[in-house]
């Protein structure tokens, strides 16, 4: 299960330079909600995961065209922030240590929603388990 989780629609991760040593790490990218929710339910939770926010091409022409204040985007795809939904969820259900993320997406309201998230969800989880 020691993995490194790389959720992007195009780059790679090689393209990053990383706070930690992740060579020791087997690196899957998943390119959209379907290939990370596959990877999580066959692999396990990883040790390490990035989140970009958006994970296809529609999601680039709504945010260029968005006041640039909001994502409300029309597009059904799901985000990285239904990523880190989904990621939580699987925390919730199997109880294993919360693994260290990343977000290097360039979308800087994406990065400010999937951290607020996780950050609460780290608040929450973390108060429940002491409970």
């Amino acid at each position: 299960m020691s993995y490194f989780l790389f959720l992007d629609d195009i780059r790679q991760s090689t393209q990053f330079l990383w706070p930690i040593d992740i060579t020791k790490l087997e690196v899957i990218t998943a390119r959209n909600f379907k290939e990370f929710q596959h990877t999580v339910r066959t692999r396990g939770i990883p040790v390490v995961v990035s989140f970009d926010f958006d994970t296809c091409h529609a999601h680039y022409a709504e945010f260029g065209r968005s006041n640039q204040t909001s994502i409300n985007y029309k597009s059904k795809e799901p985000t990285g922030l239904d990523c880190c939904k989904f990621l939580v969820e699987e925390w919730c259900r199997t109880k294993l240590p919360l693994p260290r993320y990343f977000l290097h997406t360039f979308n800087p309201l994406g990065k400010r929603a999937m951290r607020d998230f996780l950050e609460q969800a780290k608040i929450e989880l973390i108060c429940n388990t002491v409970q």
